[in-house]
């Protein structure tokens, strides 16, 4: 027994240090500033997770305020690090999480995969790196959880300049049906009921790779849709929006005339839209939407979904409500 416990002991040991041998060369890669995180994704563009201020002499290259994710050219060269695919990480018995504290060996089979718009918090903090083998990055801890490699390619490879934007098809899913329609989507050809069947040519194994599949879309371009409606196979072509809710904060639709709310509905941000501010300030909370009560973002995309017409939205402030009246067609969408 105490044989085998030492055995078992030993190859713990060995794993540990098998893994520390990595330590040492991601430490080169990466920069802590206070609560801002960044990782080299070449020599000289960083992946920054934090909203702290960038330090002197850094660069903003492009930001995707959804993720809490930036990129920005360091003051000087680092060792850049590797993106691998996160469908590697079963490959592996173990993964390894590098932190500001060290390392951690875990089992690769307690690591659950990033859902569509929502990151999957595991526990760990964010600017945690998710490696399997320890070189290759699979995932990227953030505020709002893991954010696998697949997602954060994307950003890194985009052409956008200044603020990245995700794929929307102004649809929301459940499984591969359509469950809810962006009202501002005005150009979409799906409707509520819809199954999709592929998208540009791809079929999925399920409802979260269809979602993932549509966030990784080229917002301004066309998809090629087909779709399953009242028994009969359809295709469609169907544009490609900007995702503009969901990850780090709520998804109500209300996004496009420039309001965010976290997830409680209470308003975090607000701008201008085809140039007009709606009368709302930050820390206001939606109460309800054209009389229906609201108190999570799927209520509100329930609301608002295929709505047309005049929108009537009750707000609260400190101790007063005040209702807002928003007419969609003004807006040209």
């Amino acid at each position: 027994m105490k044989a085998a416990f030492f055995l078992c002991a030993l190859f713990v040991a060995m794993r540990a240090n098998e893994f520390a041998a990595c330590l040492e060369r991601h430490r080169l890669s990466v920069a802590n500033e206070g609560t801002l995180f960044a990782v080299a994704i070449d020599r000289e563009r960083l992946l920054v997770i934090g909203d702290s201020p960038l330090p002197k002499g850094w660069e903003l290259l492009r930001y995707d305020p959804l993720a809490g994710l930036r990129l920005a050219k360091a003051a000087h060269t680092m060792l850049p690090i590797v993106l691998r695919d996160a469908d590697r990480i079963n490959e592996h018995k173990e993964t390894a999480l590098f932190d500001k504290s060290g390392i951690s060996i875990v089992p690769a089979r307690s690591i659950e995969r990033q859902n569509g718009a929502a990151p999957v918090k595991n526990g760990w903090g964010a600017g945690t790196l998710l490696t399997s083998p320890c070189f290759g990055v699979t995932a990227i801890a953030t505020d709002a959880g893991f954010i696998e490699s697949e997602f954060l390619r994307r950003f890194v490879d985009s052409d956008q300049n200044g603020r990245f934007f995700w794929g929307d098809l102004g649809i929301r899913l459940n499984g591969f049906t359509v469950e809810f329609i962006d009202p501002f989507a005005r150009e979409s050809p799906l409707l509520a009921g819809d199954k999709l069947v592929s998208i540009n040519g791809v079929s999925f194994n399920g409802g979260y790779d269809l979602e993932r599949a549509i966030l990784l879309l080229e917002p301004g371009t066309a998809a090629a849709i087909a779709i399953e409606r009242g028994g009969r196979r359809i295709e469609l072509q169907s544009p490609v929006y900007r995702r503009l809710g969901g990850f780090l904060f709520a998804d109500t639709f209300l996004e496009r005339l420039g309001i965010r709310f976290d997830k409680a509905l209470v308003v975090c941000g607000v701008e201008s839209v085809s140039g007009r501010t709606l009368p709302i300030v930050q820390n206001d909370r939606l109460i309800s939407i054209n009389g229906a009560q609201v108190a999570e973002d799927r209520e509100a995309r329930a609301a608002l979904s295929a709505f047309k017409g005049q929108i009537r939205l009750l707000m609260q402030r400190s101790d007063f409500q005040f209702f807002i009246n928003v007419d969609i067609d003004s807006y040209g969408f």
